[in-house]
């Protein structure tokens, strides 16, 4: 167990020194960046998250998720992206930390990006999606 520790410990370091351009290759950035980030807070130590507007694009894009419904008397799929706000404020530490990130991200935000970007606009005007 103690071996466990030690190399969660490194890995953790690992993450916190790691450069936007490694971390912008991890497929589940916003899991990593929180994994580590607990992992430090617990050690005494803080992450402190890259402000470039890529980054910020990048944790973005990997707290979203998918939900569907579908009403009992219909065929109809209603498909919904959602993102993993909670978590997101969580790695950020503070939730206006995170409006500034979407604030910034917005105007840098490729065409391929905007619509995860208006998305997260959304949520930071306090929208949030229907429960099912």
């Amino acid at each position: 167990m103690e071996a466990a520790k030690q190399l969660e410990g490194t890995w953790a370091i690992e993450v916190k020194a790691a450069s936007d351009g490694i971390l912008l290759k991890e497929p589940d950035l916003l899991r990593v960046l929180l994994r580590a980030k607990r992992y430090l807070t617990e050690s005494g130590e803080q992450i402190v998250i890259s402000d470039t507007a890529e980054l910020t694009v990048a944790v973005i894009k990997s707290s979203q998720s998918k939900a569907m419904s579908q009403a009992i008397d219909s065929r109809a799929v209603r498909k919904e992206t959602r993102l993993a706000w909670d978590a997101l404020i969580e790695l950020y530490g503070d939730e206006d930390i995170l409006k500034n990130r979407i604030d910034q991200a917005k105007d840098s935000a490729s065409v391929d990006d905007k619509e995860i970007i208006e998305l997260a606009d959304k949520y930071k005007n306090g929208w949030r999606p229907e429960r099912f």
